[in-house]
Formats: C-alpha cells, sequence, structure tokens
C-alpha cells in the first residue's frame, strides 16, 4: 500500500528498474509528503529518487536490520512502554 504510506524503506530492491508498473506509486506518494530512503551500498535508481541514502556496505543488511529492530524494541517496549506499539505487537505477531 505504497500509495498511503508516510514512510518507505527501499531495501533490497531497485523499485524503478524491477518493479516497473508501480514505481510511479513510490514517487507520487512523495508529493502527499512522505518520505523515502534507499538502504543500497551503490547510488542506484533508487536512491536518487529518494530523501536519504543509506549506503550500507555489502553483508552488513543482517547487522543494520538487527540494529534498527534493537531500537524500536528499546525506545517502544522497554524504556517509553508506548500503548500503541504494544497493542500492535499483540495484535499482529
Amino acid at each position: 500500500d505504497w500509495y498511503n504510506a508516510t514512510y518507505l524503506i527501499a531495501w533490497g530492491s531497485n523499485v524503478p528498474q524491477t518493479r516497473t508498473p508501480d514505481a510511479h506509486f513510490f514517487t507520487e506518494v512523495r508529493y502527499k509528503g512522505a518520505k523515502t530512503v534507499a538502504v543500497t551500498p551503490d547510488y542506484s535508481e533508487v536512491a536518487k529518487l529518494c530523501d536519504l541514502w543509506l549506503p550500507a556496505k555489502q553483508g552488513t543488511d543482517a547487522a543494520l536490520g538487527l540494529a534498527m529492530g534493537h531500537v524500536i524494541l528499546k525506545e517502544f517496549h522497554l524504556s517509553g512502554k508506548s500503548e500503541y506499539f504494544r497493542d500492535y505487537a499483540r495484535r499482529y505477531t
């Protein structure tokens, strides 16, 4: 549901080249104020369409994903006790 999203992370996919029929959703949602991030080691086609480019080195994807998960769990479950996060986790996990 790219068109209704407010934050998109393109990770492991070069949307304009590999998903051509869907690429317009990725670019049009920015007109509605959505922020987009590309996680790619090279400045690829999708990186030039995004607001931010995170140039992760090859082979560090797993470490980056685990670090992001650690921050989310620490800030919204251990330290912050976000009711939205707890309700979401109960419903969908």
